[in-house]
C-alpha cells in the first residue's frame, strides 16, 4: 500500500485536520495533532510519505472557483436579467 499523510490541512470550515491518502483515496481524516509524526529511522521501512501543509486550504478536485463579474450581480425575473439598478441586461 502507498500512503501519504497530509498534516495541518485547513478545511473549508477552518478546521485543521490530518488527511491520510492510501492508494489514491482518503483513508482517514482526523483533527490535526499540530506537528507531523517523526519519520521512521529507515525511510525504506514504511511507505508513508509525510507532507506538512502548514494550514493551507484543501478543496475537492474539480472545484470551479471563478466568477464573471460582468454577470454575477444580476437578478433574474421571468428569465430576463435585470441589473441591480433596474436596467434590463439581456
Amino acid at each position: 500500500m502507498n500512503s501519504t499523510l497530509f498534516t495541518n490541512a485547513k478545511l473549508a470550515d477552518g478546521a485543521l485536520v490530518d488527511l491520510t491518502v492510501t492508494d489514491g483515496r482518503f483513508s482517514t481524516i482526523k483533527p490535526a495533532r499540530g506537528k507531523p509524526p517523526e519519520a521512521a529511522a529507515d525511510p525504506t521501512a514504511t511507505d508513508l510519505a509525510i507532507i506538512d501543509l502548514g494550514g493551507q486550504l484543501v478543496v475537492p478536485g474539480f472545484v470551479e472557483g471563478h466568477i464573471h463579474l460582468d454577470t454575477s450581480f444580476h437578478v433574474y425575473c421571468k428569465g430576463k436579467a435585470i441589473a441591480r439598478d433596474g436596467r434590463m441586461v439581456g
